[in-house]
């Protein structure tokens, strides 16, 4: 009779246990190890900071910035093999696509420091004007899809997030709450870069990703590993192919982490040459 009793308060505990955890976190691991890596192909090469990846249903592509010179943007096999190298002369600060689950076909579109502007790619070496946005924007902010509202959204200082249409135009914004609780989530370059998967927003403080819905609220926070930096890791901090993106500046290799299990790493239907060159 005692072996019952206890056998049954483990399985109690062990239940309040999962219970309590899972909720409290999202239903999200406390860690999560990456899934996919490859080196940093512009590491090295004319690159002050990688700006982050894209996936344009064959390739991945990346991008870095602190000034135009040099090797700027770099194109990857769907294994993560580099394939070129181009210097179209732009100091990047974001590069995304705009294929969603139920809109395959893409384009590869970047936004460039200080600028407004969203520049599509017709070829790797040719951009094209494509929209402005018109309220003011920190010169740094990396420049991603919306996963709330409208078509665009960028992370301010403060935890301010901004929305735009496709033509550029303000929505509106929201306030992501008790944002800075993190250490170095309102440090530098850490606010510049918001992420979006689904309706959720993903942004990072020292190699741990907070998950946000669109109210504002921190829903979840997990560890990354293996996976360290002060600046690279934030510029790099991408949605590509499914997975969630960071480059480890210890060893100069992206990591790509299955964020969520629905999402898989295929060009799933997308076109190839999104960008149309």
């Amino acid at each position: 009779m005692h072996v019952y009793v206890v056998l049954l308060f483990v399985a109690l505990v062990s239940f309040n246990r999962v219970s309590s955890v899972l909720p409290q976190n999202g239903g999200f691991p406390e860690h999560l190890n990456y899934t996919i890596t490859f080196r940093d192909g512009l590491f090295g090469r004319d690159a002050f900071h990688t700006m982050g990846l894209a996936w344009d249903g064959c390739h991945y592509i990346s991008v870095s910035g602190g000034n135009t010179d040099g090797n700027r943007l770099a194109f990857y096999s769907k294994n993560g093999t580099l394939m070129q190298l181009y210097s179209p002369g732009l100091d990047f600060r974001s590069i995304f696509t705009t294929a969603t689950r139920h809109h395959r076909h893409s384009h590869v579109m970047v936004r460039l420091f200080g600028n407004n502007t969203l520049l599509r790619m017709r070829e790797p070496d040719l951009f094209k004007l494509s929209v402005t946005l018109n309220t003011s924007l920190d010169s740094q902010s990396h420049v991603v899809p919306s996963a709330c509202y409208g078509t665009y959204m960028a992370l301010m200082f403060g935890g301010r997030v901004d929305f735009w249409n496709r033509q550029g135009e303000w929505l509106n914004s929201i306030m992501l709450q008790d944002y800075g609780q993190v250490l170095g989530e309102n440090q530098y370059p850490a606010y510049t870069n918001i992420v979006a998967f689904e309706h959720q927003l993903i942004t990072l403080a020292n190699s741990e990703a907070s998950v946000w819905n669109c109210n504002g609220t921190r829903i979840a926070r997990v560890r990354l590993d293996d996976v360290e930096g002060t600046y690279d890791i934030y510029w790099s901090l991408s949605v590509a192919n499914g997975l969630l993106w960071l480059v480890d500046e210890q060893s100069h290799m992206f990591r790509g982490y299955q964020f969520y299990q629905q999402e898989k790493a295929t060009n799933d239907g997308m076109s190839c040459n999104g960008s149309d060159f």
